[in-house]
């Protein structure tokens, strides 16, 4: 792939009457004036860095100067992210295009930002790799998260340090392989989905919710625990479980939604801890006055006005009203909660993944216990 950086002192990169077109490589541009001029800038792929560094007129010199009309003479791909500032330093800020003109700092380019740093289309970083050197090559360990084409790959990935793990800014599929643990996953823009054959645990440590989205989550497949201690497990606009599985445990919310919650498959246990304002935080909570609360026809629902399911099983439920909520395909056994492929042995009350030499009940398939 192309790569080229140019850096003038006293004028603009790269000023053209017509069109430009960008479709891979590396362009890292610097300029006093303009960073890039064109009469139309169209984005199709490759990562793009453009900054302007004139201490004047912003409107007039700018990191990327096009006609007035930006959705038509400036184009990027809707998967891409777009980064923006008002000065000349790097930010995790999602730029509008509406502000094209105020921004001194432009990013644009198909990566993911892990623990701080920028993990382009393509390329690997080692878990546990302290200097974080990202690579194009497998780390032999077999141990790894790989981004490509929106999707992070995580296998046997290990991160609970003093910064996010998983910053996203469009559209973002993380997909779990073995086990993985992580503490923190913000979208900035776009879609959040889960899916893979793995598990994924997500342990809060800071000052965030364990996962903040600033659209929908989706949860295809895999299984994922969520430890939202000490505040929420998940924010978002619409949680959408259509397989796999989910635990959260949460202080204040399980899960806060915008507009609602859909369940079609998979299982689902939410528990909110909080014991302060308890009457404000909740398993299932919403910021709406009427969110949409859709679970498929044949999935059980277990309620529980404290952090259990003491209310037992129920037909329906209602967010804001409980602290517990278990909802899916699932099944209680000895006030054990079983969700598919679940054992409990006899004379525990707490499930396993697998059975052993000892007597047992196994949730086999929906609606067959064993």
């Amino acid at each position: 792939m192309a790569s080229w950086k140019v850096s003038p002192l006293r004028t603009s990169c790269l000023v053209m009457p017509v069109s430009l077109t960008i479709s891979g490589g590396t362009v890292d541009v610097t300029a006093y004036n303009n960073g890039l001029a064109a009469n139309k800038i169209v984005v199709t792929g490759g990562q793009i860095t453009a900054v302007s560094t004139y201490t004047g007129d912003d409107a007039a010199n700018k990191a990327i100067d096009v006609p007035g009309n930006t959705t038509t003479y400036f184009q990027i791909p809707s998967t891409s992210a777009f980064l923006a500032s008002t000065n000349t330093t790097s930010s995790y800020n999602v730029g509008n295009l509406n502000n094209l003109a105020t921004y001194d700092w432009v990013r644009i380019g198909d990566f993911v930002y892990l623990h701080d740093v920028e993990l382009p289309s393509g390329y690997y970083l080692e878990s546990g790799n302290s200097t974080a050197t990202i690579t194009t090559v497998m780390p032999s360990s077999g141990e790894y998260a790989y981004y490509e084409d929106g999707v992070l790959t995580l296998r046997y990935y290990e991160y609970s340090g003093n910064s996010i793990a998983i910053r996203a800014f469009a559209d973002l599929t993380v997909e779990s392989l073995g086990g993985s643990t992580i503490n923190h996953i913000i979208s900035h823009a776009g879609d959040l989905t889960f899916m893979g054959s793995g598990v994924l645990d997500i342990e809060r440590n800071m000052a965030n919710d364990a996962v903040n989205v600033a659209g929908d989550v989706y949860v295809k497949s895999s299984k994922i625990t969520i430890d939202g201690s000490g505040g929420n497990g998940i924010d978002c606009k619409h949680f959408y479980l259509n397989g796999g599985k989910v635990w959260l445990d949460a202080y204040f919310d399980g899960i806060n939604v915008d507009t609602g919650l859909t369940v079609n498959g998979g299982a689902l246990i939410a528990t909110s801890t909080a014991t302060t304002n308890d009457t404000l935080y909740s398993a299932i909570n919403s910021t709406a006055t009427a969110p949409t609360i859709t679970i498929k026809s044949g999935l059980n629902h277990m309620v529980g006005r404290t952090a259990s399911p003491d209310d037992g099983l129920s037909t329906s439920f209602t967010e804001g009203d409980y602290d517990f909520v278990a909802v899916g395909d699932l099944v209680m056994v000895r006030n054990a909660i079983l969700t598919l492929g679940d054992y409990i042995r006899n004379g525990n009350s707490t499930p396993t993944l697998s059975g052993g030499a000892d007597n047992y009940a196994y949730y086999s398939s929906s609606n067959r216990l064993i």
